[in-house]
């Protein structure tokens, strides 16, 4: 960067602070305003030592896990007492934080490159309430009320658990104080990322671009934002949270927004056991269940938008991996005809297609054509019946298919010219499903076979009279 500073960079930083860990930086640079390295940027802050057997780090010195930070070491709360030693802790490594990303600010303005540097700054999940390191201390994150207004925490699918703020600076496209309640989810950010570089995301993306609500500019497109988790344990008693909500289990959990509404379910074990429904911009502590309700989505609407989302993972079983993901109330109006765009140009992986110029035709078959580059078919699949599924893919190149939102076979990065790809079993409803293939060629003549496996049938090449169109 010093040399050369104008050359584009990506950076992931991951903190592991605040974590259960609750370790505390050492007192190298503790004053009586700081516990931090003064400056920042090229000639402050943190900073290489050139002789390493002192410490990599300048800050690798004096007392280890001892350095509260001096606005909080001799805290006390609204009942004159002293802060709890964990609540210390917890917020001397906030602090840190908020110290670190200052000094890296202030490194991209001693480099002249801060303008035009976008900075993501998130977290995974909400407040942790688990023991330290080496039995330091045990969180609790009730003094500080660190789940903010919502109930939940760590491992919990409630707006404390997984509603994380994002924070954005990128000075000469973004607007100072400017606020977005757009939802969203980490894959997001390799899609956005990819859009600001000018490259398409790879097929395999489930994410959106975000780059709309960035700059304000142009339409956002919606994401899929869905969470399934299963874990022992129970949501935490504490006062604040609502009372029917205490104590109440985790095991299997579902999550998924449907526009503004959040659907959710806990210790689910089977898959009909209905979701509740909260409007959580306007119901932050999900205190009034919307389920059944008209202007809210309904059950049948929750389960299509996660059976059409998510596969089945063999290595994590669910209740409801083996319901049928629901086809669409359309009739086909073209017998056997695909969309077929062709698109000249190779890719490092499978990239997404819709923003990618190409030339497109109607054509009849799932076949790719003799042509280099990128060939993406997009058509309506007919299951004749209920039940169970199984796909194959064969290609003298690569290919990503999916069916509805979910990647029904990945045959991109890790496969080779010529494999059968799998698609595992997939149970669908009878009738229509989107199907869509994106297909790269390699060296050598262009090809690829997919077939399936009917719940009554042999395997084959999926026919001709069992695709089409909607018009």
């Amino acid at each position: 960067m010093k040399e050369n500073p104008k050359q584009p960079f990506f950076t992931y930083l991951s903190f592991t602070a605040p974590h259960a860990g609750l370790r505390i930086p050492t007192t190298s640079h503790l004053t009586a305003k700081s516990n931090y390295p003064s400056g920042g940027g090229l000639s402050g802050g943190v900073q290489w030592n050139d002789d390493a057997s002192k410490g990599q780090i300048n800050t690798a010195a004096g007392e280890f896990d001892k350095g509260f930070h001096p606005l909080v070491a001799s805290a006390t709360g609204n009942d004159g007492k002293p802060w709890p030693i964990y609540a210390k802790r917890h917020a001397s490594m906030v602090k840190r934080i908020d110290d670190s990303v200052s000094d890296l600010i202030q490194l991209l303005k001693d480099l002249k490159v801060d303008e035009n540097t976008l900075i993501v700054f998130t977290s995974d999940n909400g407040t942790h309430h688990e023991g330290g390191a080496d039995g330091v201390s045990h969180y609790n994150p009730e003094y500080l009320a660190t789940y903010g207004p919502y109930d939940g925490t760590k491992r919990d699918l409630w707006e404390g658990g997984v509603r994380m703020p994002t924070f954005v600076r990128w000075p000469s496209h973004i607007k100072d104080n400017s606020r977005s309640a757009q939802a969203s989810q980490f894959h997001d950010w390799m899609t956005t990322f990819c859009d600001l570089a000018g490259v398409a995301a790879p097929a395999l993306s489930d994410g959106v671009s975000l780059v709309p609500t960035l700059i304000s500019k142009g339409e956002q497109q919606q994401g899929t934002v869905y969470v399934e988790y299963s874990v022992g344990g129970s949501t935490p008693k504490y006062k604040a949270f609502e009372a029917s909500r205490q104590g109440q289990k985790h095991g299997q959990m579902q999550s998924v927004l449907i526009g503004d509404y959040k659907a959710v379910r806990t210790n689910v074990k089977n898959g009909d056991e209905p979701f509740e429904v909260y409007h959580t911009l306007k119901d932050l502590k999900e205190t009034k269940n919307l389920a059944g309700k008209a202007e809210a989505p309904q059950q049948e609407d929750i389960m299509a938008a996660i059976l059409r989302a998510r596969r089945a993972n063999s290595s994590a079983n669910r209740p409801y991996d083996n319901q049928l993901v629901p086809a669409l109330a359309s009739e086909i109006k073209s017998p056997g005809k695909v969309r077929l765009k062709l698109i000249s140009e190779q890719f490092p992986w499978v990239p997404m297609t819709q923003d990618l110029k190409g030339e497109n035709k109607l054509v009849k078959g799932l076949a790719v054509e003799d042509n280099e580059g990128v060939q993406e078919l997009s058509t309506y699949l007919i299951a004749p019946e209920d039940g169970e599924y199984q796909f194959l893919l064969a290609a003298n190149g690569q290919a990503v298919v999916r069916l509805h939102n979910e990647v029904l076979i990945d045959a991109d990065s890790h496969y080779r010219a010529g494999e059968i790809a799998n698609s595992g079993s997939i149970y669908l409803q009878k009738g229509v499903h989107p199907l869509k293939v994106i297909y790269q060629s390699a060296k050598g003549k262009p090809a690829m076979s997919l077939q399936w496996k009917t719940p009554s049938g042999s395997l084959e090449n999926i026919p001709s009279e069992r695709i089409g169109l909607l018009e």
